[in-house]
């Protein structure tokens, strides 16, 4: 699988999901099997207390997912304006790491995927390049 490195902050759809998992030390594979429409699925193998295997992984998409991430990770989300929200996490105490670590997106799970993938792999991520067409 040919690998490319992208700017985390220009992450979006299954790559970003794809960034996420590996931010979040999840076993991800990579799947086409249901057709062109569905050709850019993530699925999980083997975590019985996350998801059951094959099942879609969407953080970026879905609250059911990226919402647990946000509590996990203690992410603070500020609305900028339509279009715009400024996502970064915040330590036991409460106290912010925005300046190293935020990240803007156009809504609430994107930001807030990017701010944790920022924070855990960096400003740039190796991705599966069939990901971000």
């Amino acid at each position: 699988m040919e690998m490319i490195e992208v700017n985390t902050a220009e992450l979006v759809g299954p790559a970003l999901d794809w960034a996420v998992a590996k931010a979040d030390d999840l076993p991800v594979q990579y799947s086409k099997r249901l057709g062109v429409h569905l050709a850019k699925l993530i699925v999980i193998s083997g975590d019985p207390n996350f998801l059951p295997m094959g099942a879609r992984y969407a953080p970026s998409r879905l609250w059911s997912q990226g919402g647990p991430l946000i509590e996990k990770y203690q992410m603070e989300l500020d609305f900028q304006h339509e279009g715009l929200v400024f996502a970064y996490p915040c330590d036991d105490d409460g106290n912010d790491n925005a300046g190293e670590n935020g990240s803007f997106g156009p809504t609430h799970l994107i930001a807030a995927c990017r701010s944790i993938v920022s924070a855990k792999l960096g400003d740039t991520v190796q991705v599966p390049a069939e990901l971000t067409r």
